[in-house]
C-alpha cells in the first residue's frame, strides 16, 4: 500500500498556493499549516482505501478550524465540521 500524502493550502490574497507536501503513512500524514505568506484555507491528503472522511479527518477539521480535503484516486472530496468556522 502507497502511503498517504498531503499538502497545506494558503490563501494569499486571490492566490491559493499548494505547501508543505510531505508523505506519511499507510493509514496517516501530518502536514504542517505553515504558510509562507498569506493563511491555511485547507489541508489536503490522500486515503488508499475510500474516498470517505475518517473520525481523524473531522476532529483535525474540528480542532485546527480547517477545511479537510481527501483525494481519492484523483477525486478531491472537501469536508468542514460544522461550528468549526
Amino acid at each position: 500500500m502507497k502511503p498517504e500524502t498531503g499538502y497545506c493550502v494558503c490563501k494569499n490574497g486571490k492566490l491559493l498556493i499548494k505547501v508543505n507536501e510531505t508523505a506519511g503513512k499507510d493509514h496517516n500524514v501530518d502536514v504542517s499549516m505553515h504558510c509562507p505568506a498569506g493563511k491555511p484555507v485547507a489541508l489536503v491528503h490522500t486515503h488508499n482505501v475510500n474516498p470517505n472522511p475518517s473520525p481523524q479527518d473531522l476532529q483535525t477539521s474540528k480542532d485546527k478550524k480547517i477545511t479537510v480535503c481527501i483525494d481519492w484516486k484523483g477525486n478531491v472530496k472537501c469536508y468542514r465540521v460544522k461550528g468549526s468556522d
